[in-house]
């Protein structure tokens, strides 16, 4: 980490940053509906894109049209916290939190076109409107579309109008940014996004935390804003966002993203890393600089290097030798425990670590193996009965680093630049006084939850390796460009 700036800049458990091709001063505004880029609601948030381009007052607006940002009726909840900028949103879409706005929904309410439009200056709106506001939210523009009936058989006998009020919502939050863009960019705060998967308690979080911490203290005019638990993506789906500057920062499991560069596997291969120490020494290795570097190729950078331990739960018998997983359904992180377990006689169930909690409950696995820190975060001590943790054998390293895009970073003056990375060497600085400490804390939880813990022997671990060979590293070794190379890169870490 010390010489990322002049390196790569890149991790394995790392923090990734997102570049953009927006000025250092621009605003980015959200806009997410659910309709195709031809229909009238669209155009209407289009506009509202374009214009504010014409203005020149450093705001950009993105578009997210056809769902691919929210679900339809998800859209509310963001528009309160500010996760979500703008949408154009039909408002009984949100009556499960606010019955009143079934209302604008009500059939004969609104007569036609010219009704309507005297409906949005009327007392009955003040209320509504009032109701949209002490959400969080407020209206740019009033649209109320008609609508009627279609039928496969006999026809409606009577005619009805559907008028159904579709608003065009702004976060409250996002508004007073606009606004003050508008009068004054230049001082405008640059707001970074910061998703993952962790709940709050997880060290994970604490990571991405502390910068935000940091960058607040710098006064830098950087603001870190924190979506953890899947609130902005899902796990696996971080990846993309960081590529493009649609997300700027993530505490990310870098083998999550093994489907598009499947040298990332390798940053998860059974046995390759021993211990604490040994994850250190690897951060400054020639296999890492490999690894870093298709990272930074692919417009995202690391700012701070985790590599967390972890190891096996099971409801059931207690993994210790290879034959213990024979004919049980695991859930293994990566392609390369994957294929140990299948070699050991397993069936595999894949998924990201936040769902091993409800497929255990619901008997879809018999055990599972992830980080430490997943283990207590996710409360897998509920539900099973043996632990095995890393010990003195670790199988389980997983790379985690806290990942910055570089075209988020590129926004960023010198001075701020600085300021995240020395934030991301502070975060990195206090995983390295944590990690052995959540083996630890990982078997004192288990414990106080009645489960049994249990430590593999030199033997038991060594049986493991001989599959892992045969199978994980045989091959990524065969399948990998470069892969061979890589493993001996990283095997040659003493």
């Amino acid at each position: 980490m010390k010489s990322r700036l002049l390196k790569s800049g890149l991790g394995v458990a790392a923090l990734l940053f997102a570049a953009s091709s927006a000025s250092a001063a621009d605003i980015q505004l959200r806009a997410s509906h659910q309709w195709n880029t031809k229909d009238v609601r669209h155009e209407m948030v289009q506009i509202i894109a374009d214009e504010m381009a014409k203005a020149n007052v450093g705001v950009v607006v993105k578009m997210f049209p056809s769902k691919t940002l929210y679900k339809p009726k998800e859209q509310w909840g963001p528009l309160t916290t500010g996760e979500l900028d703008i949408s154009a949103f039909p408002l009984a879409y949100a009556a499960k939190r606010h019955p009143a706005f079934d209302s604008t929904l009500m059939p004969g309410l609104v007569k036609n076109h010219e009704h309507a439009a005297r409906m949005n200056d009327s007392d009955f709106m003040a209320d509504i409107k009032k109701i949209i506001n002490d959400a969080g939210v407020m209206v740019i523009s009033d649209a109320w579309l008609a609508g009627g009936f279609a039928s496969k058989g006999e026809c409606a006998s009577k005619p009805w109008e559907e008028m159904m009020k579709s608003r065009l919502l702004k976060s409250g939050l996002g508004v007073a940014a606009l606004l003050f863009a508008a009068s004054s960019a230049s001082a405008a705060d640059i707001q970074l996004r910061a998703s993952h998967q962790w709940n709050t308690k997880d060290v994970r979080h604490e990571m991405v935390q502390i910068i935000a911490d940091e960058m607040a203290k710098a006064n830098v005019g950087v603001v870190v804003k924190m979506f953890p638990s899947k609130t902005l993506y899902k796990p696996k789906e971080q990846w993309g966002p960081l590529t493009t500057g649609e997300l700027d920062i993530s505490a990310f499991p870098l083998a999550y993203a093994a489907k598009r560069h499947p040298a990332f596997d390798s940053t998860l291969m059974p046995g390759l890393v021993k211990n604490h120490e040994h994850a250190a020494r690897m951060n400054d290795s020639d296999f890492m600089a490999d690894i870093k570097k298709i990272i930074n190729d692919a417009g995202v950078m690391v700012i701070s290097d985790a590599w967390l331990a972890g190891g096996f739960a099971s409801k059931g018998e207690c993994v210790l030798a290879p034959s213990s997983v024979k004919g049980k359904v695991f859930r293994a992180a990566g392609k390369a425990f994957n294929r140990m377990l299948q070699g050991a006689g397993a069936s595999i169930q894949s998924m990201p670590s936040s769902e091993i909690y409800t497929a255990l409950q619901q008997g879809v696995l018999d055990g599972a193996n992830t980080s430490s820190g997943s283990f207590v975060s996710y409360r897998i001590y509920e539900q099973v009965k043996c632990l095995t943790p890393p010990g003195d054998h670790a199988l389980w390293f997983m790379y985690e680093p806290i990942l910055m895009s570089k075209a988020s970073f590129a926004k960023l003056n010198d001075k701020q630049k600085k300021a995240i990375m020395a934030a991301g060497q502070k975060a990195e600085d206090w995983f390295a006084t944590q990690a052995a400490g959540l083996d630890s804390k990982m078997v004192d939880t288990f414990k106080k939850a009645g489960v049994k813990v249990v430590n593999m022997t030199a033997e038991q671990a060594a049986a493991w390796r001989k599959i892992a060979n045969e199978t994980s590293y045989a091959v990524f070794a065969k399948k990998v460009k470069g892969g061979k190379a890589l493993i001996a890169k990283a095997l040659a870490v003493k």
